[in-house]
């Protein structure tokens, strides 16, 4: 099976193929093209980089830059997975400083379905982006004859691949995990394979500063939560 994805940077936009399965995934090749040139050039640039490799599929892959979204733990009562839809209704307004008409929005319920009504909480990572940050991509793909199969968060990818290599130290420790590019770094905390805790910082900030704000977190987790201790 061959995959392509589009991978969105500041000043760049990286095309890549990927041949196999989810299990054994390969990197073919890469087009980068300079996202400041006149959307006509980068829509001609995608469809000869498709042509040339005869990609015949008409789906992709989307990865966006973290720093144009929007993400947030929500803690819900113990609900049942079914109610939680429900309940965001009333709950996601609070976390999003725009109108809901301007964003597309998605969640994920974090921990073990089975365990949702036996704790006293239920996590719900909520993502969010604006309308008129996507709709210029989901525009440049349709000229381009694609659809997107999946939008993703770029973090997200390198996490999920950190949790996919390391799975045996995420399910058996309390781990501390620090991605990042030349503007942001995500501080995400896992216990026991599950998202306790997400903060992006600007990756400019002074080294003092942001070992700080790690030592904050750390801090802030032990304090609050009896037995918490990052491994």
């Amino acid at each position: 099976m061959i995959s392509v994805g589009l991978v969105k940077f500041v000043d760049k936009i990286k095309i890549v193929q990927l041949r196999g399965t989810y299990e054994k995934l390969g990197l073919i090749k890469t087009h980068t093209l300079d996202s400041n040139r006149p959307q006509t050039e980068i829509i001609s640039g995608i469809k000869r980089f498709l042509r040339e490799n005869n990609i015949k599929t008409k789906y992709i892959c989307l990865n966006i830059p973290r720093r144009q979204v929007l993400v947030n733990i929500i803690e819900l009562p113990p609900l049942k997975r079914d109610l939680i839809a429900q309940a965001l209704k009333y709950e996601i307004e609070e976390h999003i400083p725009y109108p809901m008409n301007e964003v597309y929005y998605d969640y994920q319920i974090l921990g073990d379905e089975a365990c949702l009504v036996n704790e006293k909480k239920t996590n719900v990572l909520l993502v969010a982006v604006r309308k008129e940050i996507i709709d210029p991509y989901l525009q440049l793909l349709s000229q381009a004859g694609l659809k997107p199969k999946f939008i993703d968060v770029d973090s997200f990818g390198i996490i999920n691949l950190c949790l996919e290599s390391f799975s045996n130290e995420f399910k058996q420790n309390t781990v501390l995990l620090i991605t990042g590019d030349s503007e942001y770094s995500e501080i995400s905390l896992f216990k026991n394979e599950n998202l306790e805790f997400t903060k992006s910082l600007p990756s400019l900030v002074d080294d003092t500063v942001f070992l700080e704000e790690i030592k904050k977190i750390i801090d802030y987790f032990q304090t609050s939560t009896s037995g918490f201790k990052v491994d």
